[in-house]
């Protein structure tokens, strides 16, 4: 009797651990075919907020196109951007895409440089090329502060003459982050 209870208990064990060991491959499966469609979806949202930042600079006939005027974002996460830069002109243009902050509520703006601690943008910051009628989308990385609070930051797109000299402002756009 003993004996045949020890294989009544053994054989339960095994198919303990046949059922857990197939929901555990099935649930692994499952959460593998949700982060695919995530990434999916993600990129595919990405395009059309590039398609987006496109036609608003083609219908609205606007050199500078930054799809909101308040970024919220979770204190020390990172968030993706997108500018569009638009040439209006009668002529190739020659730009350099900046940020600037402004720390100060009654100060003036200054440059925001790229840099590398946790409360930065990370951008293309070499000059750049738009020939005539030209559009092109400019991808920003911004990384909050890890205090919470609201800052104002300014896109200005700058004119650069063939030597890389500065000639003036092409365009600008504030805008607020907002760290939660």
């Amino acid at each position: 009797m003993n004996k045949k209870a020890s294989l009544n208990m053994a054989i339960e064990v095994i198919v303990i651990v046949v059922i857990a060991m197939t929901l555990l491959g099935l649930g692994l499966g499952f959460v593998r075919n949700q982060f695919s469609q995530i990434t999916e979806t993600t990129s595919t949202v990405q395009e059309q907020i590039k398609q987006q930042i496109l036609d608003d600079l083609r219908v609205g006939n606007k050199k500078l196109s930054f799809p909101t005027e308040q970024v919220i974002v979770q204190s020390g996460d990172k968030k993706n951007l997108a500018v569009g830069v638009q040439n209006l002109e009668d002529r190739p243009i020659k730009f350099k895409l900046t940020i600037q902050s402004r720390p100060d509520p009654e100060g003036d703006f200054g440059d925001e440089k790229p840099k590398t601690n946790a409360a930065g943008f990370f951008w293309d910051n070499t000059p750049q090329t738009l020939g005539l009628g030209e559009s092109r989308v400019y991808g920003i990385l911004h990384q909050a502060e890890t205090s919470k609070n609201t800052y104002l930051y300014k896109v200005v797109i700058e004119e650069l003459d063939d030597n890389g000299g500065p000639i003036g402002e092409y365009d600008s756009k504030s805008f607020f982050v907002t760290v939660t």
